[in-house]
């Protein structure tokens, strides 16, 4: 979500975003083959994420035993609508 409030702020370009949430973190984890990006004939390994939304973090937010976070109480862009897993789809509550 920190990602999401830097673009909304003009500050990180949307190419860079895309790039930071999906083929990035594939490539790092040697998985790029089957991971980071969306094609015909591939699973959907997805996150649906409402932009526009703005919520504060807090500590039910975080799934850490540790509830030191420099973020808690800031407004964050981003919240999460839904996971696609393959051919699931869970909605996000």
């Amino acid at each position: 979500r920190v990602l999401l409030s830097l673009h909304a702020a003009g500050e990180l370009p949307l190419e860079r975003l895309v790039e930071v949430f999906s083929a990035a973190p594939a490539r790092f984890l040697g998985i790029d083959a089957e991971y980071g990006d969306i094609a015909v004939g591939k699973p959907l390994h997805a996150v649906l994420v409402n932009a526009a939304g703005h919520s504060p973090i807090g500590e039910d937010d975080l799934f850490s035993l540790a509830k030191n976070n420099c973020f808690l109480g800031t407004a964050l862009a981003g919240e999460i609508e839904a996971v696609f897993l393959k051919d699931r789809h869970y909605p996000f509550v």
